[in-house]
């Protein structure tokens, strides 16, 4: 049913044969169709329209919103759009049922603060300057979610780790040169934003999420001893602009956040799990955010739970055949690099392809500083550390 405007509405018609305006309502069904075919329907502004139906906007004609239009549904509905839309006004969803949206559309400023059900998209929804997330899901299934204002504040949502709001799918923002913009991306299990900072150069990025990707990477790298991939997803981003990536923490609907030692874990692509890939240091971006450290690009993004190698600092040299430095399963790096410095900075030892081989009883007691690298695949891990050697006396 069609809620009466709450100003006035001008209607435009082409006439002819196929034109038509229709608003039919079944008095003995809550729902009833919106429906326009081949004419051109103009909404100007401070004007409001609201309905609970379908809204078939069919045909050759023009469906231009400047001022709101409200689908407040309580039951599932449909809405078509073929025409065009040219439009700078608000379309508001804010019922408690799912919508769906088929079409290729162009909308002017869209707010989502529904009650229940999901937006679900059958065809690309393009916003043109702003959208605002208050409440709701929007469900893009194969299609996406296009925002084109560049600016970082013409997306406005609950960026907290309890928000349950999000975009389960595919979001596209137009990004400008330096800045922060946001991804609020999820799936049904909660929300796992994503954000992009100090890009390079202006562009467009893609960003969704997939909870399968954590587990498709863990199968490819389980040889891997000096950290684990945490089990909550990971990101797919498009992009041809370098950025410095930040991944969310969230790791339920509940509203709960991972904490521990975390880097940033980058590939090209898929062939990119078992040797191609990059772990990234970072610090926290914020309570619930870990920003990369160092600038990437388009690719596969997931989180590396750090375990910190044990390694020795100190060794007493009774003798024995036990005087090496050794690293716990070596076998399991590429290649490890291992420098040893003395006290005044003198390299007194030096290894590309480093085996346990550091003899200490080789060298005078004392104090030492080393410089390791362990390799995995593309993969660096750098320690800097001491080492103290002490014998009998």
């Amino acid at each position: 049913m069609m809620r009466g405007c709450f100003c006035f509405i001008t209607v435009i018609m082409a006439f002819g044969w196929g034109a038509s305006f229709v608003i039919a309502e079944n008095l003995n069904d809550e729902r009833a169709d919106f429906s326009i075919n081949n004419i051109s329907v103009y909404i100007s502004p401070a004007t409001s329209i609201c309905t609970t139906s379908d809204v078939w906007v069919t045909g050759e004609g023009e469906f231009i919103n400047s001022g709101t239009m409200w689908f407040a549904n309580t039951m599932p509905v449909d809405l078509y759009f073929s025409s065009s839309n040219s439009g700078d006004g608000k379309f508001i969803f804010s019922g408690n049922s799912d919508c769906t949206l088929s079409g290729e559309v162009t909308w002017g400023k869209v707010l989502m603060r529904t009650n229940g059900g999901s937006l679900l998209l059958d065809g690309d929804l393009t916003v043109e300057d702003s959208f605002e997330f208050e409440t709701g899901v929007v469900d893009t299934g194969s299609s996406k979610i296009i925002l084109q204002n560049n600016l970082p504040n013409s997306l406005v949502f609950n960026n907290t780790q309890e928000n349950n709001s999000y975009i389960q799918g595919t979001f596209v923002r137009a990004i400008a040169q330096n800045g922060i913009y946001y991804f609020p991306v999820g799936d049904e299990d909660g929300f796992h934003p994503f954000y992009v900072q100090d890009a390079e150069a202006e562009g467009n990025i893609e960003v969704s999420y997939d909870s399968e990707i954590s587990q498709e990477w863990k199968l490819v790298i389980q040889n891997a001893s000096s950290f684990t991939i945490e089990d909550i997803g990971g990101w797919k981003v498009d992009s041809q602009v370098n950025f410095y990536p930040g991944l969310s923490l969230c790791d339920d609907s509940e509203g709960s956040s991972l904490s521990g030692d975390y880097s940033i874990l980058y590939a090209a692509d898929e062939s990119s799990y078992a040797v191609g890939y990059q772990k990234s240091s970072s610090i926290q971006g914020s309570s619930f955010y870990l920003l990369g450290s160092d600038k990437l690009s388009g690719g596969i993004y997931a989180l590396a739970n750090e375990e910190a190698i044990q390694l020795a600092n100190f060794i007493y040299d009774s003798g024995g055949s036990d005087n090496y430095f050794k690293i716990p399963e070596i076998s399991k790096y590429s290649r490890i690099e291992l420098i040893v410095y003395n006290r005044w900075g003198q390299q007194i030892y030096k290894d590309h392809n480093y085996y346990n081989g550091f003899n200490c009883s080789n060298f005078p007691q004392g104090t030492y500083f080393y410089e390791l690298k362990l390799h995995q695949g593309e993969s660096v891990e750098l320690i800097r550390n001491f080492i103290e050697i002490k014998r009998e006396k």
